[in-house]
C-alpha cells in the first residue's frame, strides 16, 4: 500500500491544526491502535476511529491542500482527536 499521501508540509499542518488537547487525545487513540483504514487512494483516505464511539474520518488531498471531515463534527477549523489519530497513523509509514 502506498502511504505517501501527505507531504511534509501537510504533516506539519496536522500538528498546527490541532489543539494541544486534541493532539494528546489523538495520540492516545493512535497509541492504542484504534484506527481502521477502510479506503486509501492517492487523494483520499477514509478511516473508522474507535474510542468509545466509532467515528468516520475522511482526508482529501486537492489542489487547495488538505481537507478533512469527521463525523464527530467538533470545531471543523481544527483537527479533532480523531483526525489527529488518522494523521499519525498515515504518517508513521514513511512520509518524509
Amino acid at each position: 500500500m502506498n502511504r505517501n499521501f501527505l507531504s511534509e508540509e501537510e504533516v506539519k499542518e496536522l500538528i498546527k491544526l490541532s489543539t494541544p488537547s486534541n493532539f494528546r487525545s489523538g495520540k492516545e487513540i493512535y497509541d492504542k491502535g484504534r484506527i481502521e483504514i477502510i479506503e486509501f487512494s492517492s487523494d483520499k483516505i477514509i478511516a473508522n476511529i474507535s474510542n468509545g464511539q466509532r467515528r468516520k474520518v475522511e482526508f482529501l488531498s486537492s489542489s487547495n491542500g488538505l481537507q478533512w471531515n469527521c463525523t464527530c463534527k467538533k470545531n471543523q477549523n481544527k483537527f479533532c482527536k480523531h483526525a489527529v489519530a488518522l494523521g499519525l497513523e498515515i504518517t508513521k509509514s514513511g512520509v518524509q
